[in-house]
C-alpha cells in the first residue's frame, strides 16, 4: 500500500515521500476510503499496517495494500487523533473520550461529559506507557496511561502548549509542542534535563499536527534529527535537528490537511479531508 507512489485519498490520507516530493507538483493521486466522514488523525506504524480516525467515532483500519475497513469503535464521540504502535495496541483521542485498542476491541478509558477535547497519542515501543493530551480553556495538559495499571492515580502535566506528537523509549521521551517545542521527560512526564526545552523555538510557530519517527529521535538531551508538520492546514514543514523550514510541498487546493503519520523519514502520511461545498454556493 504505502512503497509504490504517493497518495491522496479524497477525504482521508495524502501519502508523501518527502525527498522526492519537496519543491515538486509530482506523485499525488486522489483516491476514496469507505466512509464520507471527516477523518482527524492517521498513524501508520508499518508499511502494511494504519489506522485513521474521525468525526462519529469513525475508525478506518488500512491492511496489505487495501483501501480500508470500518472498525467497531463503541463510541459516536468524534475522534481527533490515534497512534497505534502495533496490530495489538494503540489509542484513540477525541471529545469526551480516549479510547484504546488490545487487538480484540476498542475500551474507553477517560472519558467526560463537558466537551473536554482529548488528543495527541503516543505509545512508547516498550508499550509500557501511554501519553493523550488534553486541550483545556486557560492550560493544555499531557497525561500518562500505563496499561499494566489500569487504574493508575490520575496526574497531568502541561507544557504551556499543546502535545502534538512524542518519541523516543521509556524514560527517555521527546515530547514536542505546537510551537516546535521538544521536551525530555520520564515515563512520568518529570523533567530530565535541568535545562527544558531541550529545543526552543524563537516564536509561535503554530502547527496543527507532527510526526516524530522513530529512527529519528536519538537517546539523551537532543531533539530528534528528523520531523515533519503540519502548519495552517496546507503546509508541510521539516526539522533537521535544528531548525523547522517550510518544505513548499504543492498541496491541492481542495485539500485540508489535518494530521501527519508515517513509517520513517523516507514515507511520511498526511491525512485530511475535502471540504463539501454548501448547497447555495
Amino acid at each position: 500500500m504505502f512503497i509504490t507512489r504517493p497518495r491522496i485519498f479524497g477525504v482521508a490520507l495524502a501519502l508523501v515521500t518527502p525527498p522526492a516530493v519537496a519543491g515538486s507538483g509530482s506523485g499525488w493521486v486522489l483516491e476514496t476510503v469507505p466512509t464520507s466522514e471527516v477523518l482527524n488523525g492517521v498513524s501508520a506504524p508499518s508499511l502494511d499496517y494504519a489506522m485513521a480516525v474521525g468525526n462519529n467515532g469513525t475508525i478506518v483500519l488500512f491492511e496489505n495494500g487495501d483501501t480500508g475497513t470500518l472498525m467497531v469503535s463503541g463510541t459516536s464521540k468524534d475522534l481527533l487523533d490515534v497512534y497505534a504502535s502495533s496490530p495489538n495496541l494503540a489509542v484513540a483521542a477525541g471529545i469526551d473520550t480516549v479510547l484504546l485498542w488490545d487487538g480484540m476491541s476498542w475500551d474507553e478509558i477517560r472519558n467526560t461529559t463537558d466537551g473536554t477535547l482529548f488528543t495527541g497519542t503516543w505509545i512508547s515501543p516498550e508499550e509500557d506507557v501511554v501519553l493523550y493530551g488534553i486541550l483545556g480553556a486557560s492550560f493544555d495538559f499531557v497525561c500518562p496511561y500505563f496499561p499494566a495499571m489500569p487504574d493508575p492515580p490520575p496526574f497531568c502535566r502541561t507544557f504551556g502548549r499543546a502535545l502534538l506528537a512524542a518519541c523516543g523509549h521509556s524514560d527517555d521521551i521527546k515530547v514536542i509542542t505546537e510551537d516546535g517545542d521538544v521536551y525530555r521527560v520520564d515515563n512520568f512526564l518529570g523533567d530530565i534535563d535541568a535545562t527544558n526545552p531541550i529545543h526552543e523555538e524563537p516564536g509561535l510557530l503554530g502547527l496543527t499536527a507532527v510526526y516524530a519517527p522513530q529512527l529519528s529521535c536519538l537517546s539523551g538531551a537532543v531533539p530528534p534529527r528528523s520531523m515533519f508538520a503540519i502548519r495552517q492546514s496546507g503546509e508541510i514543514w521539516h526539522f533537521d535537528g535544528d531548525n523547522w523550514t517550510d518544505m513548499n510541498v504543492p498541496i491541492p487546493a481542495s485539500q485540508t490537511l489535518t494530521a501527519i503519520s508515517g513509517t520513517g523519514p523516507g514515507l511520511v502520511v498526511a491525512s485530511g479531508f475535502e471540504p463539501k461545498p454548501r448547497w447555495w454556493e
